[in-house]
């Protein structure tokens, strides 16, 4: 069996789907978890839990290099290959979790900005930043809240993106990367 997206039997893009689609279902429930219980106005909490969104979408690219490994290629995958598995998945899970982000701060839960604004402004209060900054990042989030899809629509968004997923799929092939060996 060839090692290659291109061929039928190998595909990776169905399982990396799969897996893109499963990790983001897993970051959206813990997103709505955080929202329902009220955890955003706690800064430290919320971004603790944020970024425990990120290991979801790290193991979503893990999960479909590994599956496509083990049950299309026979226990063998080239780097490139497992690249393309793991960034189709990350990348996936991240745009879904992004959307859904900002369908719930946008139309679903358009408070919960002024919450996070709250805790963010009350944190860095706390932290004795310079009023003339903490205004300075509260106008800048303001704007931000106006257009909830500003983040999707945002070509620098998009540029870090693509750069977070290369640079997480590329750990992620440089580890599970498992040559055939020479006959």
């Amino acid at each position: 069996m060839e090692d290659s997206y291109l061929g039928e039997e190998s595909s990776f893009l169905p399982t990396s789907i799969k897996n893109g689609l499963i990790w983001a279902g897993a970051a959206i429930i813990l997103t709505l978890i955080v929202q329902v219980a009220n955890l955003s106005s706690n800064f430290i909490l919320s971004m603790v839990i944020g970024a425990f969104t990120y290991v979801f979408y790290i193991i979503g690219g893990y999960r479909a290099v590994r599956e496509h490994r083990e049950v299309n290629l026979g226990g063998h995958i080239s780097f490139g290959t497992a690249f393309g598995a793991s960034f189709v998945a990350v990348f996936l899970a991240g745009f879904l979790g992004t959307l859904f982000s900002a369908i719930y701060i946008g139309y679903i839960d358009p408070g919960s900005m002024q919450e996070i604004m709250d805790s963010t402004r009350e944190f860095m209060e706390k932290m004795g930043t310079d009023e003339d900054i903490i205004d300075q990042a509260m106008e800048q989030a303001e704007l931000q809240a106006q257009d909830p899809f500003a983040a999707l629509k945002s070509i620098g968004g998009w540029i870090f993106a693509l750069i977070g997923s290369a640079v997480i799929s590329l750990i992620i092939a440089a580890v599970m990367r498992k040559d055939k060996p020479h006959a």
